[in-house]
């Protein structure tokens, strides 16, 4: 025996749960640090100095992606819990 137990399917569930919440807690709390702390020109500026190709439209697409990945964590908890 290897000391490893079945866990039930609730558990597993439930753990998936607050994953996802947590996940998507955290994109959310990214975004919004992006968009409203630093702002478009802001973000932009940062990934001018990182050396990120095409910063201005670069920007934007992270920003809207960190958004969208945040709705889709909680959509699928929604739906799934």
């Amino acid at each position: 025996m290897n000391g490893m137990t079945a866990v039930p399917q609730q558990r597993m569930a439930l753990g998936l749960t607050i994953v996802r919440v947590v996940v998507g807690i955290v994109f959310i709390a990214h975004g919004a640090q992006k968009l409203f702390g630093f702002g478009l020109s802001g973000i932009t500026g940062g990934f001018t100095q990182m050396g990120v190709p095409l910063p201005t439209l670069s920007a934007p697409v992270v920003t809207a992606f960190d958004s969208r990945a945040a709705g889709s964590s909680a959509a699928r908890t929604i739906v799934s819990g």
